[in-house]
């Protein structure tokens, strides 16, 4: 039996990773790749043969986040398409660029159910094929990946470097310049690799939406095509994860865009949550590292028992739930696996949808959301006001005046009355509201039906309110926490 401190070269990962579960070499095959990413992005942008191969950033970019989605949650097997795409790009890489497309191919092979060979033999050969790009050992990152997942550690939650000094941080910086200033907007994409490398993924159900909802003929699309579509989901996320009992319409006549109110339907909202959470519970209970004497069990096994009419307090203990199995997570006491995340989404979508359904319960949120807004950086202050004065124009004057109320109590706690005659604002507090509102109106200047109504709005400026509502919604996934 090979020890993970006799893990020194391909056949000796390949005796350990024969023994395990097939998780740990998709895990394994797509951190190798990852780390080569910068090196294989380099190629796409300048090589001179990408362009001759139809090749763009995204040949590499797409099999890079779907075999990372596929390490940590179950989704639809890999195609046969995707792999012909990324075999194209290995066979056309010069040899400076073919050690980092093999990695890629090999990543998504391991992650496919399809594949001629085992997932410890592509993961192997990914490896290998990382190891030979550098004159120095690189295996102690390999090693320290395999004690994690035996450890059943948060390996996603661990810098892709681990301990060591990223070799390719020059050729990362330049590949961001190149996208920074291209005319495509490639903004999710570097935001989700610079998570990856220094830990702190970007949502796991986020990046599995974009898996399942981007389909294959979309990724056949442009650059701005598909990045155009991420971008939708990732404000769709954020609107979800923001619920207000609202909807934003454009005027036929003015093209002027307000908020009108949406009856909400409570009535069995909370028991329907409560069975959801419940049953997540039982699931995560089997062999998952949670016991019935742990702390979050407890506190839910009190929620079902007694407090499960209090509204209060069940939003109260989701969020303590919530927030504490995530720091078991970090702390490496819980393993980062699909059933506990499950669990953790459970609690949190319930406290959202309690929380949406009873706004009393906001003021606490609002303290939370206005220290994140005092704790901004100069840039990300420029940038929130920025994209405020860029949407304003579209606004009809009474969202605008909310618009502005909110921007003022979360910069500078000025909060003062409602504008008068203004209708009461029902979201739990100004960093939810402004979030799901710039959400939507992300969403709409999507939408040609409400796009040829904004037009009769002499201020709609198209290229303006795009730019500027993609800015804002990558803020308030960095900046503001909405919910613990």
């Amino acid at each position: 039996m090979v020890e993970i401190k006799d893990i020194v070269d391909r056949v000796s990962l390949h005796a350990w990773l024969n023994e395990q579960p097939r998780r740990y070499s998709v895990v394994i095959a797509h951190r190798a790749a990852m780390r080569l990413l910068p090196e294989n992005l380099r190629w796409m942008l300048h090589g001179e043969a990408a362009p001759r191969n139809d090749m763009t950033a995204l040949t590499a970019l797409w099999p890079s986040l779907i075999s990372g989605v596929v390490s940590f949650w179950p989704t639809p097997e890999i195609t046969a398409d995707m792999r012909r795409q990324v075999t194209a790009a290995v066979k056309a890489a010069d040899f400076a660029s073919g050690h980092a497309a093999a990695a890629t191919l090999y990543a998504i092979d391991a992650a496919s159910e399809t594949s001629e060979h085992t997932a410890a033999h592509n993961a192997t050969d990914a490896t290998a094929a990382y190891a030979a790009a550098f004159d120095a050992d690189k295996w102690g990152v390999i090693r320290s990946d395999c004690s994690m997942l035996l450890e059943g550690r948060n390996i996603s939650g661990t810098r892709l470097w681990a301990n060591e000094t990223n070799p390719l941080q020059e050729e990362w910086q330049e590949v961001k310049r190149a996208l920074g200033n291209d005319e495509v907007d490639w903004g999710f994409w570097i935001k989700w690799y610079e998570a990856a490398l220094e830990g702190k993924p970007l949502p796991w159900s986020l990046l599995e939406r974009i898996a399942l909802e981007v389909t294959e003929e979309d990724w056949k699309q442009k650059p701005a095509h598909v990045n155009g579509l991420i971008a939708g989901i990732e404000a769709a996320f954020l609107r979800d994860a923001t619920p207000l009992n609202e909807k934003l319409v454009v005027s036929e006549e003015s093209g002027e865009v307000f908020s009108e109110p949406v009856e909400a339907k409570q009535p069995d909202l909370m028991a329907t949550h409560l069975q959801r959470i419940e049953d997540a519970l039982k699931r995560a209970l089997k062999n998952n590292g949670l016991t019935e004497e742990s702390l979050e069990t407890n506190i839910l096994f009190d929620l079902f028992a007694k407090f499960r009419n209090d509204p209060e307090r069940v939003e109260m203990d989701l969020v303590e739930v919530v927030g504490s199995l995530n720091s078991q997570i970090s702390n490496n006491w819980l393993p980062d696996s699909p059933v506990i995340n499950s669990l953790i989404n459970s609690c949190r979508q319930g406290a959202l949808d309690i929380r949406a359904m009873n706004p009393e319960l906001a003021e606490n949120r609002a303290i939370r959301a206005r220290q994140a807004a005092r704790e901004m950086t100069g840039e990300e202050k420029a940038i929130l006001e920025d994209g405020i004065e860029a949407i304003k124009p579209l606004l009809r004057e009474d969202l605008r005046e909310q618009f502005e109320s909110d921007f003022k109590r979360l910069i500078n706690d000025a909060i003062g009355p409602l504008p008068e005659g203004a209708p009461p604002l029902p979201a739990p507090d100004p960093a939810m509201r402004m979030a799901n509102r710039i959400a939507k109106v992300s969403l709409m200047v999507r939408l040609d039906e409400a796009v040829k109504k904004l037009k009769k709005n002499p201020l709609y400026n198209a290229g303006e309110v795009a730019t500027q509502t993609a800015a804002l919604v990558a803020l308030f996934y960095k900046v503001f926490t909405l919910i613990a």
